[in-house]
Order: C-alpha cells, then sequence, then structure tokens
C-alpha cells in the first residue's frame, strides 16, 4: 500500500472501532485511536510477516498490546486479514459472541492451570492426564483419580448451572457438531469423523503448548499464560463447528445434565484424547532432550 492507501486504512479501522464501541456501549476510544496508525502500518504497510487467512502460519510475527484499554484496536484489522469471521464484530463484549467466549475460556483455563499446577500438575482435562501417563510423567493410580475429579467437576458445574439457569441452558452449552459440518459430509460417520478431526488438531496444539511451556524444563516459566492462549485460539478456529471442546470432562457434564449424551460422544471423547496423545508423543520423543525422557538412557 501507498501513502494515501494506509491514510484510507487507518481511517477505517477508526470508524471501524467507533461502531463497535458506539454498538456496545463498551470499549476506550482514546486509546484505540491513539494507536490505530502504528497498528495500520504494521499489518498492511509490510511491516508485519503473516498470511491473510491463516492464523496459524508457523513464521507469522506476533503483536503483542501491553496497553489494555487500547487492545481492542486489533479486532477489526484481525477479522478483515481473515482470523475470524467479520460479523463476530457486531457481538463484541455480548453474552455468548464467539470473542467473549474465547477470551473468557481461555482466561478461566489459564487461570485454573496455573493456580493448580503445583498441587497436581495443572490438568483439568482428561486429554492431558491421558498424554501424561502415556509419557509415563503420571503414575497410573494418579491418573484415573485426576480424571474422575476432572469428569465429576464438569458434572457437578453442569448441575449449579442448571440449579441457577435451567436445563436448557445446560443443554445449549453442551457442545455439538454444527451445521457447516455437517453440510460439507457426505454422511454422518463422515460428519462425525470430519468433528472428531476437528476436535483432535485443536487438542493437539493445546497438549503441545503444554509440553511446552510446562512440562520442558528448558521452557520459559510462563504459568498457565499460553495454555489459555491455545484455548482461546481454539475457540476461535473450531468454535463455530464443533464447539470447540477439546476436553472430554468439558462435554460429558453438560451432556449428561442436559439430557444430550446420544449427540456423537465419540467426538468429543476420543477426538481430544487422540490429539492429545500424538502431541505428547510427538513433543516427548522428536523435540525434548533425552534427559527428560523418563526411562530413556542420558548417554
Amino acid at each position: 500500500m501507498n501513502i494515501n492507501d494506509l491514510e484510507d486504512k487507518a481511517r477505517w479501522l477508526r470508524r471501524e472501532l467507533f461502531e463497535m464501541a458506539m454498538r456496545q456501549k463498551k470499549g476506550h476510544i482514546p486509546s484505540t485511536y491513539s494507536c490505530a496508525d502504528l497498528v495500520t502500518a504494521l499489518y498492511y504497510g509490510g511491516v508485519l510477516k503473516y498470511k491473510e487467512g491463516e492464523p496459524e502460519y508457523a513464521d507469522r510475527d506476533r503483536v503483542i498490546v501491553s496497553k489494555g484499554h487500547a487492545a481492542m484496536v486489533l479486532y477489526p484489522v484481525l477479522a478483515d486479514i481473515g482470523y475470524f469471521p467479520a460479523d463476530e464484530l457486531k457481538r463484541f463484549t455480548e453474552p455468548g459472541g464467539l470473542l467473549g467466549i474465547a477470551v473468557a475460556h481461555g482466561l478461566a483455563i489459564g487461570l485454573l492451570a496455573t493456580a493448580t499446577a503445583a498441587v497436581s500438575g495443572g490438568h483439568l482435562n482428561p486429554a492431558v492426564t491421558l498424554a501424561m501417563m502415556v509419557t509415563r510423567r503420571t503414575g497410573f493410580l494418579d491418573g484415573i483419580v485426576y480424571i474422575g475429579v476432572q469428569v465429576a467437576g464438569g458434572f457437578v458445574a453442569a448441575v449449579a448451572v442448571k440449579s441457577v439457569l435451567g436445563i436448557d441452558v445446560v443443554a445449549a452449552g453442551a457442545p455439538m457438531v454444527e451445521e457447516m459440518v455437517r453440510m460439507a459430509a457426505s454422511s454422518a460417520s463422515a460428519d462425525s469423523m470430519r468433528a472428531m478431526s476437528l476436535e483432535a488438531i485443536a487438542t493437539f496444539f493445546l497438549v503441545f503448548t503444554i509440553f511446552g511451556t510446562m512440562v520442558d524444563k528448558r521452557a520459559p516459566k510462563v504459568g498457565g499464560l499460553y495454555i489459555g492462549l491455545a484455548v482461546t485460539m481454539g475457540v476461535l478456529a473450531i468454535g463455530p463447528m464443533t464447539g470447540a471442546a477439546m476436553n472430554p470432562a468439558r462435554w460429558i457434564g453438560p451432556a449428561m445434565v442436559g439430557e444430550q449424551m446420544e449427540l456423537q460422544p465419540l467426538v468429543y471423547i476420543a477426538g481430544p484424547i487422540l490429539g492429545g496423545l500424538v502431541a505428547a508423543l510427538i513433543y516427548q520423543y522428536v523435540m525434548m532432550g533425552r534427559d527428560q525422557v523418563p526411562g530413556l538412557s542420558k548417554d
């Protein structure tokens, strides 16, 4: 883009930010406007390396906005380059909007993983626990207890939601395969395989991140920050298609209490477990040093 195009793009960005803030009566317009030109230059001026429509492009540059009030400035830009549907901007800060769900889910998992890491490893997820068991980082009996508690926790949480908001809300909160996946499938079995593959891929990234940030001794000590971001990424990527469970307990609790157990359990049990196991084995035996692999000689 030349300078005139960049100026037009910056004006477009300010207009989008203003409309987002006015629709919801939320947001800090001065803070976002103060860095609109900078963000425009970074994304549209050829400064940053990224690929449109490919948020997981491995060689992409990362942008961290430490000015909290201005974080909203990224949303229209990321939608414009195809990182998530632009329609989500219309639901900015709305309960149930994809952005809100993704951020809330990621924050919750990141915080709880950090808080429980010293006690139990911060698994919070049967797919993670099974990955730790297979790689000999969690004992069999401990693993069974962890999985039992995780599933029980999901069930108790669903019961609590039912008691406060009703069974319809619980049923709506149970992940399910959405219409866009069904339309792309040629049969019911293909439908399940596509959805299971999506859950496996998202969980692969989650467990790979866990090994890279919490298990590997060489990793920087950042707590559950990047684990939460991996969950946020998963929700943004596959939430509109499968609900982005990435956790069997996340599906089992609401499905049991909301009477939705018949809705493709293999998608939400086998998918995350398979993705988690593949990620754990690849990281442990390909990425990790021999001195960190249980049972392997250091020689």
